[in-house]
């Protein structure tokens, strides 16, 4: 996958030239098949982790200077880094993140039209250039839904869902397939264009309570256990989507409450 991506980088960066084959460039060296993790929430400033799939350990890139609740990476040739934040489930917003620094710089408010703000969208996921999210633990309307964020501005679109999540991880697999992993352990797919969920498996043990973020890795899905509160324990895990099995890899710097891949 790399050889085919420097020779895609090359080609592009012909084609492009100039100013736009920087960003190209930069883009490239932003992804590099990396898994981020974010620790912060509930309105505490956190840190951005590089993260080892196969071993769990962790490498602090800085301080985001935001409290997260949902993490992700655009796909390449861009890699932009996203969050989404909030200040005591309240004023959230939409952040990108700088992979050498950990800095967030904020976007926008994460506000829907007509409706008001969405301080706790607990997921972050990209299909193509779409940038989803799960809305949950006091949206507008006090529901839990999936959204889609405008990655210029922050702005919120709802697409209704009857799925209740509490703690909720979002992650899109090679297929573009959106999953959900409520705090319960239950993983649904859930259409895109309808909300509809569809149950696929219930997950378990979670030893450290329940489940805080998702993100595939080469076909794997990995989470975060993690229980609730500041200073709480947080461990990688990976999980069987045919069996439901949660499979340790490792502990993680307390708190971690966000997950997302660059490949």
């Amino acid at each position: 996958m790399i050889a085919s991506r420097i020779l895609l980088l090359i080609g592009m960066s012909l084609a492009l030239m100039g100013s736009n084959c920087d960003k190209v460039v930069q883009g490239y060296l932003n992804c590099g098949n990396v898994l981020y993790a974010a620790k912060g929430s509930e309105g505490t400033a956190g840190d951005l982790f590089k993260v080892d799939p196969a071993t769990a350990a962790t490498t602090a890139v800085g301080p985001i200077g935001h409290g997260l609740t949902g993490l992700a990476v655009a796909p390449f040739p861009d890699c932009t880094i996203y969050g989404t934040t909030a200040t005591s489930r309240t004023n959230g917003e939409l952040i990108t993140i700088n992979p050498k620094t950990g800095a967030g710089t904020v976007v926008g408010p994460t506000d829907e039209a007509g409706v008001g703000n969405h301080p706790s969208i607990a997921g972050l996921t990209f299909v193509g250039g779409t940038l989803y999210g799960w809305s949950d633990e006091g949206a507008p309307a006090s529901s839990d839904d999936l959204v889609t964020i405008d990655t210029a501005t922050g702005a919120v679109t709802v697409i209704p869902s009857p799925l209740t999540t509490g703690s909720t991880g979002l992650a899109a697999d090679s297929t573009g397939t959106l999953h959900v992993v409520r705090f319960d352990g239950d993983i649904n797919t859930i259409d895109p264009a309808t909300g509809t969920p569809t149950l696929v498996v219930n997950s378990a043990p979670w030893a450290n309570g329940d489940q805080k973020a998702a993100a595939f890795v080469d076909g794997t899905l990995f989470a975060i256990d993690g229980g609730s509160g500041a200073g709480s324990l947080s461990s990688l895990v990976t999980i069987d989507l045919g069996t439901g099995v949660v499979t340790p890899i490792g502990p993680l710097p307390d708190s971690i409450d966000s997950l997302a891949y660059a490949e």
